[in-house]
């Protein structure tokens, strides 16, 4: 008899900063996903972890950084290359920077994560930004997820959190790539751009993701 895949629940960024209404780089109606994180929480996982955008001052993502408008699209050296090796880079209004109030996780969430959570930090290098809780948008250095979901037997793993065209997306991606069945829980996330959604969940569709609801997560 095959017992049941091992799974986790893959928080990604429920942080102050990308939820309204004060959060620096709001995500238009985040909070709404919240009562669904709450009961998704409440599940008896294998693993939880939580992924938090980790920024310093002066991260090159940052509009401070540049001087420039926020949501400008520049190209900045990438690392670890030779001196004109370059790659797109959009600039965001600061956000998530290490000891501020907008890089901590929400407050009820904060309360109900367990002692036994995972937290992943990302974005911590200067000179590259950090979508994915797997990775570095150019794959120069890999967080520890990949080790802790393959230490922990994990085979599935469900995304919730924010957002749905950024960093949950690329996260879905990586983990399709390294091979877990992934699915994302369409009421606990929602987009940047509320419009691109269900484009995003077409694209992901295409690398092997299952788009699902609460009710089919919860009861299985």
């Amino acid at each position: 008899m095959h017992s049941p895949a091992k799974t986790a629940l893959l928080l990604v960024d429920i942080q102050n900063d990308f939820l309204p209404p004060d959060g620096s780089l709001a995500v238009p109606e985040g909070r709404d996903i919240l009562p669904h994180v709450y009961r998704l929480l409440e599940w008896n996982w294998d693993l939880v972890v939580a992924s938090q955008d980790y920024h310093p001052h002066g991260h090159i993502s940052f509009t401070s950084t540049h001087d420039l408008p926020p949501f400008t699209n520049i190209s900045v050296q990438k690392p670890h290359c030779p001196p004109g090796v370059m790659v797109p880079q959009m600039l965001w209004p600061d956000h998530c920077v290490q000891g501020t109030h907008g890089c901590e996780f929400e407050a009820e969430l904060k309360k109900k994560l367990g002692k036994d959570v995972v937290i992943i930090q990302k974005g911590g290098d200067l000179a590259v930004d950090s979508y994915s809780a797997f990775s570095d948008n150019q794959y120069t250095s890999f967080t520890p997820l990949i080790k802790t979901l393959h230490q922990a037997g994990i085979e599935h793993v469900v995304i919730c959190g924010l957002a749905t065209d950024y960093c949950v997306y690329f996260t879905a991606v990586d983990s399709c790539k390294f091979g877990f069945k992934t699915e994302i829980v369409r009421e606990a996330v929602r987009a940047a751009d509320k419009a691109a959604t269900e484009r995003v969940f077409d694209d992901l569709r295409g690398w092997g993701c299952d788009i699902v609801s609460i009710d089919d997560v919860l009861t299985v």
